[in-house]
């Protein structure tokens, strides 16, 4: 037999219970965000100690996370290489990233470090452009490269131009993972 209630004491559990769950529903939510917040902001800290890092046979890597990174160059041959950027790798986590490269093999290199951060990677250009490729301007995430006996890297808004050689993507790498 079921036990007789009133109309008032039943609406008192049926509000009580919607309390209940909403509380319950509003600490979950609370709680998840904070802790992927906090996974996140963790996920790029670069390591100043360099304890992820080997020399490999014929290139230098570093891990970070569970992310590979190669590099060509050591970073003793990079250290003084001009790169003047604030951004991180974290800037570039699940973005759309543009390349503007006439070296193909640069183009590759960069594509493979940044393969496993972006969201996609797709050629471009600065500016005007003869190719049939979408013409970008530094409002958007832009990397453009130059082969020059100069080396330098400095940023301008989103775009980051990139002159010299391998050893100035290297040096751009370094810095985008805070290794120096």
């Amino acid at each position: 037999m079921k036990k007789i209630t009133s109309k008032e004491k039943l609406e008192k559990a049926e509000v009580r219970k919607k309390w209940l769950v909403g509380g319950l529903l509003i600490f979950l939510m609370f709680f998840s965000t904070l802790g992927y917040s906090l996974i996140n902001s963790d996920l790029f800290a670069g390591n100043q100690e360099k304890e992820n890092y080997e020399n490999k046979n014929d290139y230098f890597r570093y891990e970070l996370n569970g992310l590979e990174f190669n590099f060509l160059n050591s970073y003793e041959k990079v250290k003084n290489i001009e790169v003047s950027t604030n951004k991180s790798l974290e800037d570039y986590y699940e973005s759309e990233l543009f390349l503007d490269s006439k070296e193909e093999d640069i183009a590759f290199y960069i594509r493979a470090n940044f393969n496993q951060v972006v969201t996609r990677i797709q050629d471009a250009c600065y500016g005007k452009c003869e190719k049939n490729l979408p013409e970008k301007t530094c409002e958007d995430n832009l990397i453009i490269f130059e082969k020059s006996n100069y080396q330098r890297v400095y940023q301008e808004k989103n775009c980051i131009f990139i002159y010299g050689n391998s050893e100035s993507v290297d040096a751009f790498f370094y810095r985008l993972l805070r290794l120096y």
